[in-house]
């Protein structure tokens, strides 16, 4: 299991603890759905080489962004729960 690989699982655990909380709203609800799917896309891959987690869960998002029909406060959301899980990952 490469680097990425052990990243995405961290995310994904932390996202499920989330989401399992009691105090989770619906929209965080929401937002850790949404990037548990995102995650679980990625670490399927199997061509993540040199990219960081960050870069490939950047990329995925703004495609699916691009397609998807999310109000921009639905994006921001789940853009800035992304980063409070790197910021927290950095942490750790």
């Amino acid at each position: 299991m490469n680097d990425i690989s052990l990243q995405a699982d961290s995310a994904y655990e932390k996202l499920i603890r989330l989401e399992a909380s009691a105090e989770t709203s619906s929209d965080e609800l929401f937002c850790c759905a949404y990037l548990l799917g995102h995650l679980s896309l990625i670490n399927g891959q199997e061509s993540m080489d040199s990219t960081s987690l960050d870069q490939l869960m950047h990329t995925s998002l703004q495609q699916a962004f691009s397609v998807d029909h999310l109000t921009d406060q639905d994006k921001a959301a789940i853009m800035a729960l992304w980063d409070s899980l790197c910021l927290s990952a950095d942490q750790d």
